[in-house]
C-alpha cells in the first residue's frame, strides 16, 4: 500500500514541476512575442512582415497562459457567505 502512494506522489510531483516549466516557457513566449510585436508597431524593428505574426503569436500564448491556469482547478479568492 504504501509503495502505491508513494508512487502518486512522485507522479503527482512530476507533473506539478512539467506544469510549472510549462507556464515558464508561457511567460517567455509572451514576452518575447510582446516586445516583437511593440517594435515592429513602432517601428523600430523594420520588417513589418513579423507583426502579424508576433500579434498572432502573443495571442495563442495568452490563450495558452489561461486555459494552463484555470486547469490548476481551485485559484482565485473564494466568496464568503454572508
Amino acid at each position: 500500500m504504501d509503495s502505491r502512494v508513494d508512487d502518486l506522489v512522485k507522479i503527482r510531483k512530476a507533473k506539478k514541476k512539467k506544469l510549472l516549466i510549462g507556464k515558464e516557457v508561457m511567460k517567455a513566449g509572451m514576452a518575447a512575442s510582446l516586445a516583437t510585436t511593440f517594435l515592429t508597431g513602432y517601428r523600430i524593428l523594420r520588417p513589418m512582415k513579423f507583426h502579424p505574426i508576433a500579434a498572432s503569436a502573443f495571442l495563442g500564448f495568452a490563450l495558452a497562459h489561461i486555459l494552463m491556469s484555470e486547469n490548476r482547478g481551485g485559484g482565485g479568492r473564494r466568496k464568503e457567505p454572508r
